[in-house]
């Protein structure tokens, strides 16, 4: 899961999310820099597996410090369509 963060205390925020078990990893170019956004953020790509509970994990990440904006787009969509090998799969999240 993406998470947008500030240059600023972004290697704390990375040590932060990696003491909560988010395992991070920075998103990198081709040429191994890290990947800016349009703004000059960097991504830190959390491997969360299944997450219990959503809304509790947006809060966590959206009041951490240096955090722009996160993955978890939760109460925005009725439907998720999900790319299978053997094809899409439509979710309702209602």
């Amino acid at each position: 899961m993406p998470v947008e963060v500030i240059p600023f205390g972004a290697q704390h925020v990375f040590n932060y999310f990696a003491k909560q078990g988010y395992h991070p990893a920075w998103r990198l170019t081709d040429d191994g820099a890290k990947y800016r956004t349009d703004e000059k953020n960097f991504i830190i790509d959390l491997k969360v597996g299944e997450i219990a509970d959503p809304k509790a994990l947006a809060e966590d990440l959206i009041h951490t410090v240096g955090v722009v904006e996160h993955g978890l787009f939760l109460n925005r969509v009725d439907q998720v369509i999900v790319g299978r090998q053997d094809g899409p799969e439509v979710l309702d999240v209602n």
